[in-house]
């Protein structure tokens, strides 16, 4: 099982301290930045319609994350969906 966060919260630590929680972190600065600029053009009568603004977030990846675990997949018969499509099925599945 993995664990993820949303903006980069301190509050899951280990025992020495450090972020283990697996984040997407926000980019808090220009977010401000684009948010003043918004308000600022709105102030002087520039801006009138709503705007979307799409800014990259960042995935930072600690321990509280792994790799998928497919080892159950082993030695199962998949299920047939169509012509040559097949899809695993989990082993406790009722078939």
């Amino acid at each position: 099982m993995s664990l993820v966060g949303f903006d980069d919260t301190e509050a899951v630590t280990d025992e020495f301290g450090e972020n283990i929680l697996t984040t997407v972190r926000l980019p808090l600065l220009e977010i401000g930045r684009e948010g003043t600029k918004l308000l600022v053009r709105q102030i002087m009568g520039e801006e009138k319609e709503q705007k979307e603004i799409v800014l990259p977030v960042k995935l930072v990846v600690r321990k509280s994350t792994t790799r998928p675990n497919t080892a159950w997949l082993a030695g199962h018969r998949p299920a047939k969906i169509g012509p040559g499509l097949q899809i695993p099925v989990h082993p406790l599945a009722n078939y």
